[in-house]
């Protein structure tokens, strides 16, 4: 399905308002929406808002009309998913810029006061002077200039998306807050069809192995959301999963679900479910190494050098409790933002990923004002100082096809990048590496000697505790160690032995996920998933067995125990292996983080 790229220019009326949530400065009440470098903008959702009000309206006035009707409105701009339904997205095709910039240099920014009058007394009401921003003068012309890229099934089509493209944002008659009072007029509308840019096609040589890297640079804040209680407020996680690299691929490998022209990669049809695929971590535009989960037998307690008040230790090769300096440790659940950075510079986890919390409402379509319950935030992961890297496991396909799929990935991603990631629906530019990226702490796995000790790292979250309903919620580490005992025994053919762990559990689950993957179940029970950053200490007692195993979870991740419910079909299990789940590091290279013998005391 051909890709149409529109580049629109909105001409508004100041003075224009599109509100910032949260404050700028002190004094003022209402600030401007800015985008980098300060330039006031428009969010594309207020734009794609305000257009599909407008041709909700042309198809309930002219329900004639050519080239728009209610089906045409939903496969452009999408819909929910239908009630007792699985939830399963109805996503659109159009996707329109993060945030419409102003083209116009601010002037003279300044503000402007607004009053409420008392019903009864007539007069200025206690308290309510408001302050507003106002980046141009008014009655100044500003322009704010973005894209819509669209997704349509031939030229006919795509001369009709134009023309009510067009016409819907013509007939919008403001935008922005404070319409109501004149703000944000909008003037005049500038449409035309631009050429996408062109691949940045480089000489990049298929791995033989295929693992194939690749690097992600994201044009907006990215939100992918964590386990939440609650519909009205989402937190971001810092990486991008596996399983939305994934989706993204399938949408253009399988096209849309009403397209019928023949498949453009059709090794990658043929053999999607082959390839495993990374959780994407976040790393600085001039590091390519992945980032380490700071493991959770990491404490912090004195140091032996006087200039040192605090250090970092590793207490993984410890079995029992302890005091280090005579001094009890603190884990990672206790820990200052002191001790948070030293590790993550052992971990070379460099600076996180900013954050910014966009609040978002839905507007009633009969009065036009907020609609009644429907507020919500949204805490994104800003994306301007980083790219996110990660690997594409492609060593499942046959050799006599895997250079083909390979060239099609390579293909796939250059020239379509990747769309719609997130909550934010972020479009990717990506760019295949020479060589998957390695960890930046660096591991000896092997050769793997009968009696050594083996620690293992999750890198990503595993359902390692597939029925843990016996398990005591309080006072069972001695039920738990069984469960993990029996589990660590069946993944590596008995071929190693848990001596000892340190480990976090979050349980996973909600209306989400039982509609969209758990329907088939006879009952509904949350999941429980192991964090990333748990270790696990393992005697080795059949070498070449456990070495065997030990290799492909490297390059594919921890399998699926046999009681799981959905096992590898991820129609029914989202946290699988070839979802980037289950990924692990295996004896890790610490430095000098060991306690010596005269500054551990074992209790």
């Amino acid at each position: 399905m051909p890709t149409n790229l529109f580049s629109v220019k909105l001409h508004l009326a100041a003075p224009v308002l599109s509100q910032l949530s949260g404050g700028r400065a002190y004094g003022v009440d209402t600030a401007a929406l800015r985008a980098e470098a300060e330039i006031p903008a428009l969010p594309g959702s207020l734009v794609r808002g305000n257009l599909r009000h407008v041709w909700q309206y042309f198809i309930d006035q002219f329900p004639n009309l050519v080239g728009l009707d209610q089906q045409r409105i939903n496969t452009w701009l999408g819909e929910p998913s239908p009630p007792d339904s699985q939830d399963e997205p109805k996503r659109a095709r159009l996707h329109f810029s993060y945030y419409w910039q102003a083209e116009t240099p601010v002037t003279s920014p300044q503000v402007r006061h607004r009053i409420l009058i008392n019903n009864t007394t007539g007069t200025v009401a206690r308290g309510a002077l408001q302050v507003i921003e106002e980046p141009f003068s008014c009655g100044e012309t500003v322009c704010f200039s973005g894209t819509i890229r669209a997704k349509v099934t031939d030229a006919t089509e795509a001369k009709q998306l134009s023309h009510w493209l067009r016409k819907g944002l013509e007939y919008i008659p403001a935008l922005g807050a404070l319409k109501g009072t004149g703000f944000g007029r909008v003037l005049a509308v500038n449409l035309e069809s631009i050429d996408l840019p062109p691949p940045t096609l480089t000489n990049w040589q298929p791995p033989q192995d295929g693992m194939m890297g690749i690097r992600l640079q994201l044009d907006r804040p990215l939100c992918f959301a964590r386990h939440h209680h609650t519909d009205n407020r989402f937190e971001s996680v810092d990486f991008i999963p596996g399983a939305a690299i994934r989706g993204s691929l399938a949408r253009i490998v399988f096209g849309e679900p009403d397209e019928v022209a023949k498949p453009a990669y059709p090794k990658l049809q043929q053999y999607f479910d082959k390839i495993y695929i990374k959780h994407a971590l976040p790393v600085a535009h001039d590091v390519h190494q992945r980032p380490v989960a700071i493991p959770w037998s990491f404490v912090s307690a004195p140091s032996a050098y006087q200039n040192q008040a605090l250090a970092i230790y590793d207490l993984s090769m410890q079995a029992t409790a302890g005091l280090i300096y005579h001094q009890a440790p603190t884990f990672p659940i206790d820990w200052k933002t002191e001790a948070w950075q030293q590790a993550a510079a052992l971990c070379g986890q460099g600076n996180p990923p900013q954050r910014q919390i966009q609040v978002r409402t839905a507007i009633n379509p009969i009065t036009g004002t907020t609609q009644e319950q429907a507020l919500f935030a949204m805490e994104m992961v800003q994306t301007d100082a980083h790219h996110w890297i990660t690997t594409i496991n492609c060593r499942h396909v046959p050799v006599a096809d895997r250079m083909l799929v390979l060239q099609e990935l390579q293909t796939l991603l250059s020239q379509e990048g990747l769309v719609g990631l997130g909550k934010t629906k972020a479009l990717a530019t990506v760019q295949c590496l020479e060589q998957p990226p390695s960890f930046a702490v660096k591991a000896t796995p092997f050769p793997l000697q009968k009696g050594n000790k083996l620690v293992l790292i999750l890198q990503s979250a595993a359902q390692l505790l597939p029925n843990p309903y016996d398990i005591p919620a309080t006072n069972g580490d001695t039920v738990l160690q069984q469960h993990y005992t029996a589990v660590w025994q069946h993944l590596s053919q008995q071929s190693l032995e848990l001596s000892h762990y340190y480990a976090r559990q979050q349980l996973a689950g909600g209306a989400y996920l039982q509609h969209r993957f758990w329907q088939a179940a006879t009952a509904y029970n949350p999941v429980v998933l192991t964090l990333p950053g748990s270790v696990f200490v393992f005697q080795v007692i059949e070498p070449a067995t456990a070495q065997s195993l030990v290799t492909t979870w490297l390059m594919d991740g921890l399998p699926q125990l046999p009681e799981t419910f959905g096992g590898e079909n991820w129609q029914q299990n989202p946290y699988i292996a070839a979802n980037g789940y289950g990924e692990i590091l295996i004896n890790p290279s610490w430095d000098n983080l060991t306690p010596t013998a005269e500054a551990w005391h074992a209790l």
